[in-house]
């Protein structure tokens, strides 16, 4: 098996570089490799591939993408199409040492309540849902089924009306909305499908970590009429009803009522791993 190298700062906590300096010194061949620290990279003019843990994002000016320690990642660029930007390289130590808490990534939502107008279009969603198109799944069935809507669409208020009363309050202002939907049984003589669930969160988690890496804010919602779910979008009967997913771009917070303005600010916080983690037996 072919060991991913890893490459370290040289000495500096910090360092900025442009990025048309950092291709020039690239070699022909780079393979994938690890960073032993973060990595900010600011394209502002060109094209290409930003590969990381062996996803193909564009590189679509501008925009930024961000890297952790550890990731795996390659850039390849458009040699018809000149690259212009920055790069930006620090680790922990630099973090700790400007005051930012080693906790804050940690705290980066990934399901907000608040979205600006900024709209997203169709090929924006689908891009979510051809990641989730590609979940593993058991006798690769493929047990999921999603209604899209972009807002201003028929499709979206028939969504949108499914929701729960608390739910409305805030997923008004989300610029998409998704009616998440799974199949019980296997295809192959309608037997009964026991990890059906189970396949539909694999490609709710595809789904959530594509919509991350493009900087694309979600929720998902368990306070849905089902029944108007399924009514709403027509749904086959075989089809069992489950989430709502609003999309957006973050937005201000301020714009909640109190009380979900509080929940949104909140710290995030999860059950020690010793709490959901044994070695051998409970």
């Amino acid at each position: 098996m072919q060991t991913i190298p890893t490459v370290n700062l040289d000495s500096a906590d910090f360092n900025i570089r442009r990025m048309e300096d950092i291709q020039k010194e690239r070699k022909p061949n780079e393979k994938p490799h690890r960073h032993g620290f973060y990595t900010l990279l600011i394209p502002i003019e060109g094209g290409g591939e930003h590969i990381i843990d062996f996803h193909s994002y564009p590189i679509t000016p501008p925009e930024f993408h961000f890297v952790s320690p550890g990731q795996v990642h390659q850039v390849q660029i458009d040699s018809s199409k000149e690259v212009k930007g920055f790069g930006l390289f620090f680790n922990a130590e630099f973090l700790i040492a400007s005051g930012v808490r080693q906790g804050l990534f940690e705290e980066i939502r990934l399901f907000a309540r608040s979205f600006s107008d900024k709209a997203l279009s169709e090929e924006q969603v689908l891009e979510l849902l051809e990641a989730a198109r590609w979940a593993a799944s058991s006798m690769n069935e493929q047990p999921w089924r999603f209604v899209y809507g972009l807002k201003g669409t028929e499709a979206f208020e028939n969504i949108f009306n499914s929701l729960l009363p608390g739910n409305q309050e805030w997923a008004k202002n989300a610029v998409a909305l998704i009616g998440v939907f799974g199949k019980p049984l296997f295809d192959y003589k309608n037997r009964a499908n026991r990890t059906w669930e189970y396949d539909l969160g694999l490609a709710i988690g595809n789904l959530t970590a594509q919509a991350t890496a493009k900087g694309i804010s979600m929720h998902q919602m368990g306070g849905v009429d089902l029944d108007k779910l399924r009514v709403n979008t027509d749904a086959p009967e075989e089809l069992e009803p489950y989430v709502a997913i609003a999309l957006g771009n973050a937005g201000d917070p301020d714009q909640l009522s109190d009380g979900l303005k509080e929940r949104e600010l909140a710290k995030r916080t999860r059950k020690p791993l010793s709490e959901i983690a044994f070695s051998g037996q409970f």
